[in-house]
């Protein structure tokens, strides 16, 4: 009868813990959708020294509850775990990963036409490219905007989307090959989603503006998954 009443307990307990955890979980994506309606409410108006200064600080402030709420579940999961009896973990991963989106187009939903570094060299050249039906000699990058002309032929998409939208697409496609990689390379669970949830907090410059050779880092864990 004790053994019968201390594991009703623990289911209760259990149980209770599983309700507070989706709590967090549905908490952080109201914050992260927060973030993204006071962003569009604030737009651009003109020039801007700082997008972190200018951006009203509740959005940030709302992304960092959100991807603390969220980055608490996948730990907590693999701490306890928690990871073998339900996927919490994997709707955390999911809520990071969407808010890594949301900070990557930041500037876009505020209305900043692109990012500093080679965006606006990387359009006009796929004008060029639509101007003259060829790339020039001078093209470096000849593969990336004959790739990006596609785009902007076959679903008509403006040059300056394409451009601005491509790479952050590149950085969520990197998150997915990492976790295709981390279940090849490991055996345990709890590493395959460590090494997948270290990555989605984790941006660097490769992640925000249109690089060649960024793009090919992005998508070489890919080329690794093949090869094991």
């Amino acid at each position: 009868m004790q053994v019968l009443l201390a594991l009703n307990d623990k289911a209760r307990f259990d149980a209770k813990k599983t309700s507070i955890s989706k709590f967090i979980l549905v908490s952080s994506v109201l914050f992260s959708t927060l973030a993204i309606i006071v962003a569009f409410q604030n737009p651009m108006t003109g020039y801007e020294l700082s997008i972190y200064s200018a951006t009203p600080k509740i959005v940030w402030l709302s992304l960092i509850i959100s991807i603390s709420g969220s980055l608490f579940i996948v730990i907590y999961q693999i701490y306890s775990n928690q990871y073998k009896l339900n996927n919490l973990w994997l709707w955390g991963l999911l809520v990071l990963l969407y808010n890594r989106v949301i900070i990557l187009y930041i500037p876009y939903i505020r209305g900043i036409y692109s990012w500093r570094g080679d965006n606006l060299s990387h359009i006009g050249a796929i004008i060029d490219v639509l101007k003259d039906g060829h790339v020039t000699e001078t093209n470096f990058y000849p593969i990336t905007h004959i790739f990006l002309t596609q785009m902007h032929h076959i679903g008509n998409i403006d040059i300056e989307y394409i451009v601005n939208y491509s790479t952050g697409l590149f950085s969520i496609f990197y998150v997915i090959a990492i976790y295709l990689l981390s279940i090849t390379i490991f055996s345990s669970k709890k590493a395959q989603i460590l090494s997948t949830s270290s990555v989605v907090i984790v941006f660097f410059a490769y992640n925000v503006y249109l690089m060649p050779n960024g793009w090919s880092q992005l998508y070489l864990p890919f080329a690794i998954f093949f090869i094991f």
